[in-house]
């Protein structure tokens, strides 16, 4: 099924993908310890459910109309293949603790809440997988969620773990990539997506 092949790809994805909320877990983990970056790393479970459930709405009134469709189509085409770049071209992580703030639970959840990627993953990419799991039932939606949020959550718990003990992980050449491989997956659903909102739109 298409939907849980997306839910994994992009669980993955935004598991090991760098960003505000993994730079976070990384300094909170290297300026206090394991636990700290742990909190952090279970942010999107707290914050994500209003972007989701706005995400479904706004797609569900949606419906019929192809040619909208077809332009959130395009846009989570152009923004995946901008993840793909960005994987691509993905570098050594530089370990910067002095970005860390303190606090851990409520500051990532803060981070999460005010970073566009939720918001554009939902609307453009995972929402309407998320709608096409509902017409297999409840079983398919919670298979969705699960694959995507334990993978997601699962990830970053491992990179707090792998921070507090690999510190030269996050600066190694498997990390960098297997970046880089996860942006040629990405490019290739990005070109998909491209080409379904070109048909919705213009064909």
């Amino acid at each position: 099924m298409t939907y849980l092949w997306v839910a994994l790809l992009q669980g993955f994805n935004a598991g090991i993908s760098p960003g505000s909320l993994s730079t976070l877990i990384i300094a909170q983990t290297l300026r206090h310890n394991l636990r700290e970056g742990m909190k952090v790393a279970i942010a999107p479970i707290l914050t994500d459910a209003p972007i989701i459930l706005a995400s479904l709405f706004v797609l569900g009134n949606l419906q019929g109309r192809d040619g909208v469709l077809g332009v959130i189509s395009l846009v989570g085409g152009a923004f995946l293949l901008k993840l793909a770049w960005d994987g691509v071209r993905t570098g050594p992580v530089e370990l910067n603790i002095e970005a860390a703030p303190p606090q851990s639970i409520l500051r990532g959840m803060v981070v999460n809440a005010l970073s566009p990627q939720p918001y554009l993953f939902w609307l453009t990419l995972l929402g309407p997988q998320l709608l096409a799991a509902t017409r297999d039932g409840l079983w398919a939606v919670l298979a969705f969620l699960g694959i995507f949020y334990g993978l997601l959550v699962g990830l970053k718990l491992a990179l707090a773990l792998i921070v507090s003990r690999l510190r030269g992980f996050m600066t190694g050449p498997v990390y960098v990539w297997t970046m880089r491989a996860m942006g040629v997956v990405l490019g290739y659903f990005a070109v998909t997506m491209l080409v379904d909102g070109w048909k919705l739109v213009f064909w």
